[in-house]
């Protein structure tokens, strides 16, 4: 259920345009302009953090995100940087997992 829900909100933030001027907002910060590995880690230390809160929903916010800066700095979709970026991604939020021991799917990952 929850994941059809953020599948919803996320599909009307991105019509609304939220996704795309959250985007520009970041790239054109001063922070990353000229500087796209600082995005990056930005994004993969974000999702190391963020991991430890839910990561099942959060995985389809952040791929958001980063599938709309694809989009607008002209990154084909299927190449080698954006396909590490998202496995990366995704990585960290699981690694953000297990730092709660204790929570519901760091149990579940620590037993596997």
């Amino acid at each position: 259920m929850g994941m059809i829900l953020i599948f919803m909100v996320m599909g009307v933030c991105t019509e609304l345009g939220v996704v795309s001027w959250l985007v520009d907002k970041l790239l054109r910060s001063k922070l990353f302009l000229g500087k796209p590995w600082i995005m990056i880690w930005f994004f993969m230390f974000g999702s190391l953090i963020l991991g430890m809160f839910g990561a099942v929903f959060l995985i389809v916010i952040v791929l958001q995100f980063m599938v709309t800066i694809f989009e607008k700095i002209g990154a084909e979709p299927y190449t080698k940087l954006p396909m590490f970026i998202m496995i990366g991604i995704v990585f960290s939020m699981s690694m953000g997992q297990v730092v709660f021991p204790y929570m519901g799917i760091a149990i579940v990952l620590v037993q596997a």
